[in-house]
């Protein structure tokens, strides 16, 4: 989390994803609050017992309201929310092409859900897009960035690709950062 003073907010104890956001953005009271998606499994929604997959049209309706209610909740803490989009992994060898080929459209439909969200919460919500950054197309993702490896285990940003990253995310909400010459 960010705080109004442009400064990252350190918890003093452990924040878990256990969705008791509210109560901690109200201990931390944050400008920015950033989600960030990761890719290495498909979010599934579970909807009346069923789990759905990122690009049905259930899936699509129900995790845009989530994000909704997610922006909402924010923005009545006085946060504004980031919306960070997610890269497919990078293929290895021993990917079978249809095993890459659906986790590149589940990373595309989820991202596209973040979009849509960001579009229509102007007021509440920003899109910080690495999906179209950093992939020319859906399935081909830039391997490095000025000469740094992006992603070395075909996942995460890491080292010197953080801190890249980083900056990008900080740049998009108006927060200098020290280090700016690998942007």
């Amino acid at each position: 989390m960010i705080g109004w003073d442009g400064r990252a907010v350190e918890p003093t104890g452990p924040v878990t994803c256990d969705h008791k956001w509210s109560q901690t953005a109200r201990a931390y009271e944050p400008r920015y609050v950033l989600y960030v998606r990761s890719s290495t499994e498909p979010i599934r929604i579970l909807v009346d017992g069923q789990y759905v997959e990122p690009c049905s049209d259930v899936y699509q309706r129900r995790y845009r309201r989530l994000l909704r209610d997610d922006v909402d909740r924010f923005a009545h803490l006085g946060a504004t929310t980031v919306l960070v989009t997610a890269l497919p992994i990078v293929k290895s060898s021993s990917m079978s092409a249809a095993a890459f080929a659906s986790e590149v459209r589940s990373t595309s439909c989820g991202n596209e859900a973040l979009r849509a969200v960001a579009r229509a919460e102007p007021e509440h919500a920003e899109l910080v897009d690495l999906e179209a950054k950093l992939c020319p197309t859906p399935s081909t993702c830039r391997a490095e960035w000025k000469g740094v490896e992006l992603r070395p285990d075909r996942t995460h940003f890491e080292g010197r690709s953080a801190r890249i990253v980083a900056a990008w995310i900080l740049d998009h909400i108006g927060v200098e950062v020290a280090d700016s010459t690998d942007r």
